[in-house]
């Protein structure tokens, strides 16, 4: 399937190349897809996590959250993921990562507002 995914992604750069300057623009575009899929599969998350000016915390940071992540990833059978907050009022979450083996939890900080021991000033880095 994700061999699909990345074909699907790669033959309309490459046949808009090969439109744009003939073989020598195939041989091009096919290169920068190369290079694209290559950046995207092993840096995605560095690149989301400075694009939201997210900062990891530790279990020090903020106990209460950093116990219920724990107790998640421990009820999923999963890693424990590296937390990180993102300054953000917007109530959301999400997880990022290449695999199971290398979770990333970011969570903004406007959804922390349903948890009541989060929200004091002191309980945040």
């Amino acid at each position: 399937m994700k061999r699909l995914k990345l074909t699907c992604l790669t033959l309309p750069l490459v046949t808009l190349g090969s439109a744009i300057s003939g073989q020598a623009g195939m041989f091009i575009a096919f290169a920068l897809a190369c290079a694209m899929n290559f950046v995207s599969y092993w840096f995605s998350d560095k690149i989301i996590l400075k694009m939201y000016k997210a900062r990891e915390i530790s279990e020090l940071d903020n106990p209460t959250f950093y116990k219920m992540v724990r107790r998640l990833s421990q009820q999923g059978n999963m890693p424990m993921p590296k937390v990180y907050i993102i300054p953000s009022v917007s109530p959301n979450a999400f997880a990022t990562g290449r695999n199971p083996r290398t979770p990333l939890w970011p969570q903004l900080r406007g959804s922390c507002a349903s948890f009541p021991s989060m929200n004091s000033k002191e309980s945040w880095p």
